[in-house]
């Protein structure tokens, strides 16, 4: 290889939203691309089952807040979540003391990125359909955790005498158990 050969392709390549690309996507097949491999990229961001769960549930939370912008999006999502799964859930207001690393990733990384490049609006329907490729490969995992924790969750509610939450808590575990 020439070396200009060699820094014509260097000089094409970026990063975006923390995945290397072979330039900007120029079509609607090359955003799909960028957008599995950041979807991809989350794995790496979650190595743990606590990681995956809060990451699934935040992330749930930031993308349903908004609203008719990427509701079509979240139609698509193979796991439908109850409000008491994520309604204002924060990792670093539980036990568990610190910001999600995905969620990290997410605002510090990709989001910026996808707004400087595409705008506001367009971001949260890219956002959106990152999050549901990470779902859609992750499916089994993500169901098997969210029971996990709802089942932890209603015997605390059972423990501490909270029989509403504890009600609430069964539905999710019912609708997992089908």
């Amino acid at each position: 290889m020439k070396w200009s050969d060699f820094l014509k392709k260097k000089t094409k390549e970026v990063v975006l939203c923390g995945v290397q690309l072979e330039g900007m996507p120029a079509n609607s097949e090359e955003l799909n691309r960028m957008m599995a491999k950041v979807a991809v990229s989350l794995i790496k961001k979650l190595p743990t089952e606590q990681d995956v769960y809060w990451f699934v549930i935040e992330q749930y939370d930031r993308i349903i807040s908004c609203g008719q912008t990427t509701a079509g999006v979240v139609s698509t999502y193979p796991v439908s979540l109850f409000e008491i799964e994520y309604y204002d859930r924060k990792s670093e207001n539980s036990y568990v003391g610190h910001k999600n690393p995905g969620i990290v990733y997410v605002l510090n990384t990709v989001l910026p990125d996808l707004v400087k490049n595409y705008g506001v609006v367009e971001a949260q329907v890219m956002l959106a359909y990152i999050f549901g490729t990470y779902l859609h490969g992750n499916s089994g995992l993500i169901q098997a955790l969210r029971l996990k924790y709802a089942v932890h969750y209603h015997n605390n509610c059972i423990s501490t005498g909270s029989m509403r939450y504890a009600d609430e808590w069964s539905e999710v575990i019912d609708s997992l158990d089908e």
